[in-house]
C-alpha cells in the first residue's frame, strides 16, 4: 500500500529525477573502472523554484564501470557525492544520464581497431611491398609474356 506524506520544506528539496547539468573535469577510459569529477554548469533550484540549492560550480564526484561490451556506445556512471563551495557535502546514489535522461554517458568510443587489426594490416602491406620489390607476383616471375 502507498502512503502519502506532506513535504514540510519544499524550499529545501531538490525533487527526485531532477537533471543536474554538468561538465566532466576528468577523462573516462573504460579499460578499467575509475572515479570521475564534474562541475555543475547551471544553478539547480528547490522544488518550489525559489532557492538555488545546487549552485553553478558545485563539484560532483562519481564512479564509472569498465564492463563495456563490443558495440556499446555508453558507459555506466554513478554519481556518489556533491560538494558545494560553502562546504556542504551531500551523499548521492544517482545514475549518470545524458541531457535527455538516457542512462549512461556517451563520448568518443575507441573500439581498439589499431590493437585488433593493426598488425594484420601492417603485415599485409609489408607482404605486398616485398612481393613488388622482389619481382614475385609480377608477370615475369610467373613466366608469362606480355
Amino acid at each position: 500500500s502507498a502512503k502519502a506524506k506532506q513535504i514540510k520544506r519544499i524550499d529545501a528539496l531538490v525533487p527526485e529525477g531532477t537533471l543536474i547539468p554538468g561538465i566532466l573535469e576528468t577523462a573516462i577510459v573504460s579499460d578499467l573502472p575509475g572515479q570521475i569529477r564534474a562541475i555543475t554548469s547551471q544553478d539547480v533550484y528547490s522544488f518550489d523554484g525559489r532557492r538555488v540549492l545546487i549552485p553553478t560550480g558545485t563539484r560532483l564526484i562519481g564512479e564509472y564501470q569498465s564492463d563495456v561490451v563490443r558495440g556499446q556506445k555508453r558507459i555506466f556512471v554513478i554519481w556518489t557525492r556533491l560538494l558545494r563551495d560553502d562546504g556542504v557535502s551531500v551523499r548521492l546514489n544517482s545514475i549518470g544520464t545524458d541531457s535527455l535522461g538516457r542512462s549512461g554517458l556517451t563520448g568518443r568510443v575507441d573500439n581498439k581497431w589499431r590493437e585488433r587489426f593493426g598488425s594484420a594490416i601492417v603485415l599485409s602491406i609489408v607482404g605486398a611491398g616485398a612481393s613488388y620489390l622482389t619481382g614475385y607476383g609480377s608477370d615475369e616471375a610467373f613466366g608469362q609474356d606480355n
